[in-house]
């Protein structure tokens, strides 16, 4: 592999999430390099602009191995076609037959099933590597990471089996935009880095860093205007304060690729370094800046030149990059604090990162609220009457009126603050809450995802809703102030 990155191109494609990427960069390759790559040729000054897509190489395979196809049919897998292969293995696409509970299949569902290469079958750090993967995802339950359904051996090749995506990954949504002379623009950008930290949010609860966060491993899922965000390829992923497990960072070697690498990864001895999921967050960040400019932070010919920049030089300021792009001031701020040397001065977490990027405004509620607007209230019909009202009696109702509506205000000011408890089947769906402004506006604001504790005051009417299944209404009060509801498909 060396420093090659394989690229694809772009377009709406069925695609493996969770692959292991034959372009991920590591300088313990034992290949012939460094030399300048398709990765680096994208963003170098002296080699040209950027690689347009459909240029981009591909590989392609004719046909499905016959035994393979047998072995898996015996595990109620119709083998349909190859995808691609990886720099761990090949990926085709599969539909189950029958209906699993116990692994969340429905008969006739498409899935991904990643085989690890014969080339690599009997090396036992690359078994290791390929089984842990497999290992995190699955203890990984959110809508924004690919979902793991089983793993196992067929002839002895480890295997696995994943959710199948379709749409592209964010570096090929990158470079379109480049080509059309364009970014990603501000509020798309955010709403796509929200994900990835509710993201990692979870896989850090779960004591995981992901460690090679970067566009290739963010997967965009087109749901009509919006994009749902899937976090794939957890190949060089570990788990934090655990003993014992399986090292992949050697002393004087890094892993990962250089745009996005946090500093603290690349050792400056040979002792190998020392990090914590504050990785996730810059290289979050180093995205972040390719997303609203076009370009990581440091760019140069070579990997090695790119971590010298990495170590030595602080990053253009967006505003300073790209002054024709508006970028607002305080944007640029979050994400130079992500990109921060000193890993205490960045977010401390993904959640903090992504109260800061609520705290900014520019994710307003109709941009971050669903495609389609909730129904409205269903309202009551009344029959026409007509009254003959002598004016003094008009304007006592209107006093009385006037009454209702201010004891009515005084009621909902006296309504006690209580604590509702969300939960769903399947959990990770969005919680909404519709509310109504002063002006007398409905507005729809996003809680969070199931499960979710939140403080809520009198009645209020919420809905679930989670891709695939159908969204669901939900009333909220004191008296009840719990909801664990089954989502159903559609």
């Amino acid at each position: 592999m060396s420093w090659q990155r394989r690229n694809k191109p772009p377009g709406e494609r069925p695609h493996l999430a969770g692959r292991t990427s034959s372009e991920r960069l590591s300088s313990e390759d034992t290949q012939p390099g460094p030399t300048p790559s398709e990765a680096f040729r994208r963003f170098s000054p002296e080699l040209g602009k950027t690689v347009p897509p459909d240029e981009r190489a591909i590989e392609a395979a004719a046909g499905v191995p016959l035994g393979l196809a047998s072995e898996f049919s015996k595990l109620n897998y119709e083998i349909i076609r190859f995808v691609g292969r990886g720099g761990m293995g090949e990926v085709y696409e599969a539909r189950y037959r029958g209906k699993s509970t116990a692994l969340g299949l429905d008969d006739g569902q498409t899935v991904a099933i990643k085989l690890l290469s014969e080339q690599l079958v009997n090396t036992p750090e690359s078994r290791t590597r390929f089984f842990r993967e497999a290992e995190i995802v699955r203890g990984i339950r959110h809508q924004n990471v690919v979902r793991m359904y089983e793993s196992g051996e067929v002839s002895s090749r480890p295997f696995f089996v994943m959710e199948f995506l379709r749409g592209t990954d964010l570096a090929d949504e990158i470079a379109k935009s480049s080509l059309a002379k364009k970014t990603i623009g501000a509020a798309r950008s955010l709403r796509i880095a929200r994900q990835v930290c509710l993201a990692l949010a979870e896989a850090h609860s779960k004591g995981v860093i992901h460690r090679d966060i970067k566009p290739e491993n963010i997967f965009l899922c087109r749901e009509g205007t919006m994009d749902d965000v899937k976090l794939i390829d957890l190949g060089l992923a570990r788990l934090s304060g655990i003993e014992g497990q399986p090292q992949i960072t050697k002393a004087g070697n890094f892993v990962g690729t250089p745009f996005y690498l946090a500093p603290e990864t690349v050792p400056d001895s040979s002792e190998a370094p020392s990090f914590d999921h504050r990785i996730d967050i810059y290289s979050l960040g180093a995205t972040l800046y390719e997303m609203l400019c076009g370009r990581p932070p440091f760019v140069s010919q070579t990997p090695m030149a790119v971590l010298y920049q990495l170590k030595t030089q602080a990053p253009q300021p967006l505003r300073e990059k790209r002054p024709d792009l508006g970028i607002p001031l305080a944007l640029e701020s979050l994400v130079l604090k992500c990109l921060e040397k000193n890993p205490d001065k960045r977010y401390p977490s993904a959640q903090e990162l992504v109260g800061a990027i609520d705290g900014l405004g520019i994710l307003k509620t109709q941009e971050d609220a669903p495609a389609s607007a909730p129904p409205p209230l269903p309202k009551k019909k009344r029959p026409k009457v007509f009254w003959a009202i002598p004016p003094l009696a008009a304007v006592a109702a209107a006093l009385g009126i006037f009454g209702a509506m201010k004891l009515r205000d005084k009621a909902l000011e006296t309504s006690p603050i209580y604590r509702a408890d969300i939960h769903s089947e399947p959990a990770g769906a969005s919680v909404f809450i519709e509310e109504r402004l002063d002006g007398g506006t409905m507005v729809t604001r996003k809680l969070g995802q199931t499960p979710l504790e939140v403080q809520l005051k009198g009645r209020q009417r919420i809905y679930l809703e989670l891709a695939g299944h159908k969204r669901s209404y939900h009333l909220l009060e004191p008296s009840r102030p719990s909801l664990r509801h089954r989502i159903q498909g559609r």
